[in-house]
């Protein structure tokens, strides 16, 4: 863009009309006009503006233009010399012109754009018809899944053998295994002897039956009693008297109930030696129960061993739902072990009083990390933010 003044010197020269009588007096009326000057880089075209606005006349309401385009030309009151005009045509103005790739990426992502929204689905549906076309999905389907849930009851005739050894006749299915999923007797026998708390049914006149981990199928078909022992590790257990880890099984012990989230399991004790103090202990010690990742409930006699993830869930479950019966709790267990073919009995004294026990252990290693839960995370000297139902759902334990 090149500014030059209207009136006086351009460039430095004289302007020839200077010396003219018609242009001798001076128009102090006016100010100093400045005209600019640019050409179009589209059209080629010399485009003028300048900062004069005149006056509208009275009685019409149309504004004046802001920019008047028209083609340059050289009078008296325009002068310049012919340098400047040969500069001005020559200087050349880059074009901005599409190139052919540029074309080709906007015709593509425009057909992209258009096929995208006609394979759109409609977002001005309302709540009715979406859960309308929930029900038609669940609804076209549903046959479809009755049969394949209705297959899993049977033994296809092509799979039919044990995939463990892959010479007899499958006879147990177990739900945990995801290797070995059918198995003979004698495989499930060796697998699961180590394994109880896995669910497993049996093949028994051409139905599943669910069975407890105590009992098994021959290969004659005809039930036997199995000795299930409660899973442990001899490298990994500490001998409680001289605190060296060199321990070995020996033999079975008594009797042992396990309860976990999966319900309750009847398994047996080990026996173990340790081969450097020469003593023998069970695993029914609460300090050996405690290192193969149980809880014990209770001291004396180690009839019951709780799953510490069970405590956790029911203690988050009634932080969750205050109010919540623990006995329920209970009998949701007990029924979902019955219908695994197992025993739907759970002590609820036993229970409660190794939960208490197993808090505080938990309030004694929270003290260690430093963990203070009676914190609330809003009302702290830098509180983030408030909300006039900020007192919804928060339980004050420590008040109550």
């Amino acid at each position: 863009m090149v500014l030059f003044p209207k009136s006086g010197s351009v460039g430095g020269l004289a302007s020839p009309f200077s010396s003219s009588s018609s242009f001798s007096k001076k128009r102090s009326n006016k100010a100093e006009k400045t005209y600019r000057f640019f050409k179009d880089s589209t059209t080629g075209r010399r485009i003028t503006h300048t900062e004069y606005r005149p006056r509208s006349r009275s009685g019409s309401t149309q504004e004046p233009e802001d920019e008047e385009i028209h083609d340059f030309d050289i009078t008296a009151e325009n002068v310049l010399d012919d340098d400047m005009l040969s500069c001005l045509e020559e200087q050349e103005f880059p074009s901005i012109t599409p190139s052919a790739a540029t074309t080709c990426a906007l015709e593509a992502a425009n057909s992209l754009l258009e096929e995208w929204c006609a394979n759109k689905a409609p977002s001005n549906q309302n709540w009715e018809q979406r859960i309308s076309n929930l029900n038609e999905s669940w609804a076209g389907v549903r046959q479809n899944l009755f049969n394949s849930v209705l297959s899993t009851f049977g033994i296809h005739p092509e799979r039919s053998m044990c995939s463990k050894c892959l010479k007899n006749p499958a006879v147990i299915r177990c739900y945990n295994c995801h290797m070995h999923r059918q198995l003979c007797g004698v495989c499930d026998q060796s697998v699961h002897e180590i394994l109880p708390f896995h669910d497993r049914s049996a093949f028994k006149s051409g139905f599943l039956k669910p069975i407890p981990p105590t009992v098994s199928v021959d290969h004659n078909g005809e039930w036997v009693s199995v000795d299930s022992y409660l899973p442990f590790s001899e490298m990994c257990l500490t001998c409680p008297f001289c605190n060296i880890c060199n321990m070995q099984r020996v033999s079975k012990h008594n009797s042992c109930v396990v309860v976990n989230l999966q319900g309750r399991f009847d398994v047996s004790h080990v026996l173990l030696h340790c081969l450097r103090c020469n003593k023998d202990v069970p695993t029914s010690n609460p300090l050996i129960i405690a290192q193969l990742g149980f809880w014990p409930g209770s001291v004396s006699s180690l009839t019951y061993a709780f799953d510490p993830r069970l405590f956790l869930h029911w203690d988050l479950f009634q932080k969750e739902s205050p109010g919540s019966s623990e006995r329920s709790f209970l009998k949701s267990l007990e029924q979902f072990s019955l219908r695994k073919g197992r025993v739907g009995t759970i002590n609820s004294k036993t229970f409660g009083i190794a939960f208490k026990e197993w808090k505080f252990c938990q309030y004694e290693l929270d003290v260690l990390r430093k963990m203070d839960w009676m914190e609330c995370p809003s009302c702290k000297d830098s509180q983030h933010s408030v909300h006039v139902d900020g007192n919804m759902k928060l339980y004050r334990f420590k008040s109550a």
